[in-house]
């Protein structure tokens, strides 16, 4: 019997990662579609800022929950429900994206949605450009083997890779063990595991509030740059061992936890909402989405063993390599969208489709 509920349980909990993984790819791409192009940067932001107070709103639930005995866990996984429910009565209210809608051959719907989003002058010449760039057969996943789009493909896949291995989720998940054997004591410890939560929400909305301003590239690149060099001083502060640098080692997790809330957290959604053309959106996003929480897991995998064979300054010494090779990887790959249409950043990648004969157009 016991064997058939953790069978069971493991399932379930299978099928809602699952779902979750689902969500977080399709998200992005029907803020990116929906939104105009002067705010598309600042809509897309709010997902990750969505994600962090929802995080933070579970661990609160569970905290508070906890009191209800030992049959807790099982209240914990149904607080779920709730917003659950709620995320999919508010699906029925609104519309598809427009970029779906005229890949389906909807134009008169989808001219109907970007002219609700802003406005009818806006809506005609957006219509223009999706036209354009719809020009040929419903993409597929054999497109994405094509040259061009596949050199986009794996740029946008090694972005999500990146935005993972930088380290943060690891710091997150193992903050109390990184602060206890720095020499915090196990209520100090976790004090400061929700100092980490409270500076993720708060920087979350610097590019919420800048993006659009001066752009996805200058933030990344300033915001991981950052990053490495406090994961340097982490280095050395680790390496040391003497459990004498409370204070300085807590600021230097929270200075590389609001650079990475600040740039590539949000940044990544943006951007790989941003990059793949219309007719492959949904398949490549589909590909970068899985290596984004492929690489996850291989963070979180080996964290311990590095730390473990290592020390605990090795893992931050590596993720400080890391984020100088992403810094010179948006240098060179990462292109600059800000004011541009999506049919725009399509042309500039990719360039404008062949002429074909197409079934969504007569």
């Amino acid at each position: 019997m016991l064997k058939l509920l953790h069978a069971a349980f493991s399932f379930y909990r299978i099928l809602g990662g699952l779902a979750i993984g689902a969500a977080s790819g399709v998200a992005p791409i029907y803020i990116a579609e929906t939104a105009p192009t002067r705010l598309r940067g600042r809509f897309v932001s709010f997902y990750q800022l969505a994600i962090v107070v929802g995080i933070s709103a579970a661990y609160y639930s569970n905290y508070f929950l906890l009191a209800t005995g030992e049959n807790a866990w099982r209240w914990m996984l149904t607080a779920g429900v709730v917003p659950a429910a709620l995320f999919l009565g508010f699906l029925f209210l609104v519309p598809e994206t427009p970029r779906w809608l005229a890949k389906q051959g909807r134009d008169d719907a989808a001219l109907a949605v970007l002219s609700r989003v802003d406005g009818s002058e806006y809506a005609r010449n957006e219509m223009v450009a999706i036209r354009q760039t719809l020009q040929v057969r419903r993409g597929s996943l054999a497109d994405l083997l094509q040259p061009r789009m596949l050199r986009i493909v794996v740029i946008g896949s090694l972005l999500g890779i990146f935005s993972q291995i930088s380290g943060v989720n690891a710091v997150m998940v193992y903050a109390p063990d990184i602060f206890e054997k720095a020499g915090a004591g196990t209520k100090d410890s976790l004090f400061q595991s929700s100092l980490i939560g409270i500076t993720f929400i708060v920087f979350t909305f610097i590019p919420i509030l800048f993006v659009e301003r001066f752009g996805r590239r200058p933030i990344l690149m300033v915001g991981v740059g950052v990053m490495a060099a406090a994961l340097v001083g982490l280095t050395g502060l680790m390496s040391d061992g003497s459990g004498r640098h409370g204070v300085l080692l807590i600021t230097l997790i929270l200075v590389y936890i609001a650079a990475y809330a600040s740039s590539i957290a949000c940044l990544t959604w943006v951007i790989l909402s941003e990059i793949f053309p219309n007719r492959i959106r949904g398949e490549a996003m589909s590909v970068a989405n899985l290596s984004l929480w492929a690489a996850n897991s291989v963070l979180l995998l080996t964290f311990p063993i590095i730390q473990g064979r290592f020390g605990l300054a090795a893992p931050f010494a590596v993720y400080a390599g890391i984020c100088v090779v992403i810094v010179l990887f948006v240098w060179k790959f990462i292109p600059e969208t800000k004011g541009k249409s999506l049919e725009e950043i399509e042309i500039q990648l990719v360039g404008l489709p062949a002429q074909e004969s197409n079934p969504l157009r007569n």
